[in-house]
């Protein structure tokens, strides 16, 4: 059995957190190109950094996928209105 150095624990945890914030922020750039009042647009940047992060890097990074595309999808429900439980369970 390996055991993880607490500095492998904290590298870990900050490329994750950094993951899900470049696709949230790189996301919400892409959604700017959509024509209103739809939030379709023809290229979308983050899903190709999340397949290219996860080809490269592996599932492990998977959860920085996930907290970035959820917090994205947060953001654009928060710009319609307040935050329900319809708005949460579609961004989930």
């Amino acid at each position: 059995m390996t055991t993880l150095k607490t500095s492998q624990i904290v590298s870990y945890l900050l490329t994750i957190l950094l993951l899900a914030v470049v696709y949230a922020m790189v996301g919400r750039l892409a959604l700017l190109l959509a024509i209103p009042p739809g939030y379709v647009t023809a290229i979308f940047p983050s899903a190709g950094i999340a397949v290219a992060t996860l080809l490269i890097w592996g599932w492990r990074l998977a959860p920085g996928v996930f907290l970035g595309s959820l917090t994205l999808n947060l953001w654009v429900s928060l710009e319609q209105g307040v935050i329900d439980s319809t708005g949460l369970s579609v961004a989930l």
